[in-house]
């Protein structure tokens, strides 16, 4: 089932620009924080599910901004959270494939100038 994820661990590929993204289960984040050796640069962060129905799928919302401009992405998994597909198939926005997400509009409520 689509339960377990408790957290993703993003890091740098050696050298390079490349991430990866894991997503962990209690066991595999309490093997990150404990044994695994800390040789990279990376970030944990809590993993929250998407609320609502069994048919609930995975979203995320990206901003980059500078002083002079703004600009806000969302991506959505497709695939619902509950199936049994692999975590990185049914979590997966930003980081997944091209197969497994899409680009969602957000409604515009408001705009300001920057």
């Amino acid at each position: 089932s689509g339960e377990g994820v408790r957290a993703t661990y993003t890091y740098r590929l050696n050298e390079t620009r490349a991430q990866a993204i894991e997503y962990l289960d209690e066991a595999h984040l309490h093997e990150l924080m404990s044994v695994r050796p800390k040789d990279k640069n990376g970030v944990v962060q809590r993993f929250v599910p998407p609320l609502g129905t069994p048919n609930s799928t995975c979203m995320s919302i990206r901003v980059f901004w500078t002083p002079h401009l703004y600009q806000v992405e969302a991506m959505r998994n497709r695939h619902r959270y509950t199936t049994d597909l692999p975590p990185d198939k049914r979590c997966a926005t930003f980081d997944g494939a091209q197969d497994d997400v899409s680009p969602c509009i957000l409604n515009k409520v408001s705009e300001k100038k920057v």
